[in-house]
């Protein structure tokens, strides 16, 4: 009796304990995360801030940042589980809930500590951890010098600004002076810039030009150059050997002083990239970081380099709100160099008959802000029209305005003009625009007599027949018995009939709600069209391929793998890796080799699309159609319960 009792407390206490820790596990929770925890001064990491099992997630509060220049990277859902087996110990970890990503920027040398992050969720107070970061300051040179600016630190927005880096690095000595001095090393040296990440963007700063724009004309096939951002470099989960893309920009030859004021010759490399910003605020762009050997000095007739650490502190450029003084009334929120048109439909009505105004704004600026300007505050439009709010809509840097109007006599013979301003940002001054008066023809409506109302043609025709018969039941005007018969009514058929709809209705209602769901997920939606939308990326890294462009032929073969995987995992396309690929292949128990075979492909697009691997590309074409087809074959035998 006393073991059966104790096997039973046991099995209580397992019981138990599997369910707190269920429970526990699914706690609301604060993750802190940094890429790493030692940098140079000037530099910056990436540091994360995870609300795990939260449904209504809300942004942390970062108060006591004040060692760190703390930049918003933006936010991203998160709905994953990540499995790993260590010595035989099987651990899961599962995160349901919102990534907050910030740039973190030190503003001093020495041991810091990042603050504890703290949150509030459904009134329950959660903290993170607090975290040390090493940053160690450069020493004084002048081999290499980052000379890092803005050609505006004060803009509107949509007003375009460029930054620019200029590399400076001493010439070689003696018999080597007129040699590049990029094309000595055996490494290319590890340049970091931000700007030219667009992961590391502050939220609100749009690019002009991709990054790709900017860096594939400069790739060196010899290796020469930077390395920038990691850019065709191996991961730790590479399936590759270590290697590294140089980016050679156009030298140029230039004379400095240097540390000690004596002019000296420097070569020059110049990267930049134009930004705009959809709103006002502060936008940093983060520092610029150089870390490599260059070749300084001689040993028995032969070049000999140091490392050396260079830093550019942060730059940033404020964009202002448009300023209210001098702001006119017409003015209706828009930012830029505008024009406006406008038209009115139909050009001949009678007093009372709707009409259709429209009024277009198009350019270059602002036009998300704008609001339809007040024509029911002009008098020359109230005291000719009856108007009604104004509809609106975007399109490709236009915006409508649609409005309905109505006449109110036969004396109007045109729409008057309409002010409209903008704050135009190359002069910083408002600018008042006109539409063009809009003739109209107007008419009075007719008016119909009594007579004509009563004796119409119809009237007179229904007077003159006398009253109709009709064809059932009994009226005072059937004179023959036989027409009349039973109209009792049968309940029970009645019933029936209604019944029989009634289910009919509800069964069909039933059906089409849920066709109509299935059918309208998006998840759904996405899967079903992953193959075809592959196999379009495909045709078009063929003929990429065809006319000789391997990079834009890698790019559409990696976004034709990666969109598969991604709709399939149901996780966005965009910055999907191939250890992801991996690991959302592993999670929906696809084989490990293709899983791995899928990671390998997308890696081998990636160093192709920079000139790393001398393999026929065409092979990735073929490899990458077949691997695709396996993939969903097993996906769709398994159905929705893959994911």
């Amino acid at each position: 009796m006393n073991t059966l009792l104790i096997k039973s407390v046991i099995r209580t206490v397992v019981v138990f304990s599997t369910l707190l820790a269920t429970v526990n596990a699914q706690s609301p929770d604060l993750l802190v995360e940094i890429d790493r925890q030692q940098i140079f001064e000037g530099e910056s990491f990436l540091y994360q801030i995870t609300l795990n099992h939260v449904e209504n997630p809300s942004a942390p509060d970062l108060d006591g940042f004040d060692e760190f220049q703390v930049t918003s990277l933006g936010t991203r859902s998160l709905n994953s589980s990540q499995i790993t087996i260590i010595n035989g110990r099987r651990s899961e970890v599962v995160r349901r809930g919102q990534q907050y990503n910030y740039r973190l920027t030190p503003k001093k040398n020495g041991v810091l500590t990042i603050p504890a992050p703290v949150a509030t969720v459904d009134g329950e107070i959660l903290k993170g951890r607090e975290i040390e970061v090493r940053v160690v300051a450069p020493e004084s040179q002048d081999t290499v010098v980052l000379d890092y600016s803005v050609d505006h630190l004060t803009v509107y927005p949509t007003q375009p600004f460029t930054v620019s880096l200029v590399i400076a690095v001493r010439e070689l000595p003696d018999r080597f002076h007129d040699r590049d001095p990029l094309t000595v090393q055996q490494d290319p040296p590890v340049l970091s810039v931000p700007w030219l990440d667009d992961n590391q963007l502050a939220d609100g700063l749009q690019p002009q030009q991709r990054w790709q724009e900017i860096l594939e004309p400069i790739i060196s096939r010899q290796g020469h150059g930077f390395q920038i951002n990691n850019i065709g470099s191996s991961s730790a989960f590479s399936f590759f050997e270590n290697r590294a893309t140089g980016f050679h920009p156009s030298p140029r030859k230039s004379v400095r002083k240097d540390s000690a004021g004596n002019d000296t010759n420097y070569t020059e490399y110049e990267f930049q990239r134009t930004f705009v910003s959809q709103h006002s605020g502060q936008f940093d762009l983060g520092p610029v970081s150089l870390k490599g050997t260059f070749a300084d000095s001689l040993q028995n007739g032969r070049l000999i380099g140091t490392e050396f650490y260079a830093v550019a502190k942060n730059v940033g450029v404020t964009v202002k709100d448009v300023p209210t003084s001098g702001q006119p009334e017409s003015y209706i929120g828009a930012v830029g160099v505008l024009t406006v048109d406008a038209n009115l439909a139909p050009s001949a009505v009678r007093v009372g008959d709707p009409i259709t105004l429209t009024v277009q704004l198009a350019g270059k600026g602002t036009l998300e802000n704008t609001h339809p300007p007040q024509i029911a505050r002009m008098s020359s439009v109230v005291e000719r029209f009856r108007t009604y709010d104004a509809t609106q809509k975007s399109a490709d840097n236009t915006r409508t305005f649609i409005y309905s109007l109505r006449p109110l006599n036969a004396a109007v013979t045109e729409f008057p003009p309409i002010p409209v301003s903008y704050f135009d940002v190359e002069t910083e001054q408002y600018v008042t625009l006109h539409t063009d008066a809009i003739p109209i023809a107007v008419s009075e409506t007719e008016t119909l007599s009594e007579t004509d109302i009563i004796a119409s043609a119809k009237s007179q025709r229904s007077l003159s027949t006398g009253p109709e018969r009709r064809a059932g039941g009994v009226f005072a005007n059937v004179s023959n018995l036989d027409a009349l018969h039973n109209e009792q009514v049968h309940a029970v058929r009645w019933f029936a009939t209604w019944g029989t709809i009634v289910i009919g209705w509800f069964g069909l209602t039933t059906g089409i709600g849920y066709i109509r769901q299935r059918y309208s997920d998006p998840t759904l939606k996405r899967r079903r069209k992953a193959l075809a939308t592959a196999e379009v990326c495909l045709k078009t890294a063929e003929s990429h391929l065809e006319a000789g462009d391997s990079v834009r032929g890698c790019d559409s073969i990696h976004r034709a793998i990666a969109g598969v995987i991604a709709a399939w995992a149901g996780i966005p396309e965009e910055g999907l890796t191939a250890r992801d690929a991996a690991a959302e292949l592993t999670r929906m128990r696809i084989d490990s080799g293709l899983a791995s075979q899928a990671a390998e492909l997308l890696e081998n697009c990636d160093a192709a699309r920079y000139g790393a691997v001398s393999d026929d590309v065409s092979l990735l074409l073929n490899e990458a159609r077949q691997l695709i087809q396996q993939i969903v074959n097993i996906l769709r035998r398994r159905g929705s319960n893959s994911s």
